[in-house]
């Protein structure tokens, strides 16, 4: 699920969903629920968490995606952000709005520029905290 792209629905039920998920989740928009009770058979709890679950993914498949707006034809660029330089990726995303571009902003702790990483060709690095976030992103 990790390899489909942004956007795509996806949905994990497991009971891994109550502790750590990154190693599952990772650098993806996965969506992850925790069953409450274990799969060794169905049972009551069990089929109502499964087809809650078989609904959730049927609303996100079947339902309309936003329809594009014009903003949605400006250059994308990205950066990351936590606390402290909140101020400055304000500012900056202001200035940048108005010159035409759109900034998609990640946290910087976490996952959240190794996402960054994933997605873009370029990098505006203001909160350099996550050692090796890049490993994966090929500049041009």
């Amino acid at each position: 699920m990790r390899e489909l792209p942004a956007g795509v629905p996806k949905l994990m039920v497991s009971t891994l969903a109550s502790g750590n998920t990154r190693p599952y989740v990772g650098t993806s928009d996965i969506a992850m629920l925790f069953p409450v009770a274990d799969f060794t058979g169905l049972n009551r709890l069990t089929r109502n968490i499964l087809a809650n679950s078989a609904n959730a993914m049927a609303g996100m498949c079947s339902l309309p995606q936003p329809e594009p707006t014009a903003g949605d034809q400006r250059p994308l660029l990205a950066a990351t952000m936590f606390g402290v330089t909140t101020p400055c990726v304000n500012r900056v995303r202001e200035l940048l709005e108005a010159q035409g571009f759109e900034l998609l902003v990640f946290h910087a702790t976490g996952a959240g520029g190794q996402a960054m990483g994933q997605l873009i060709r370029g990098v505006l690095d203001i909160t350099t905290t996550e050692p090796g976030r890049y490993e994966k992103c090929e500049l041009t």
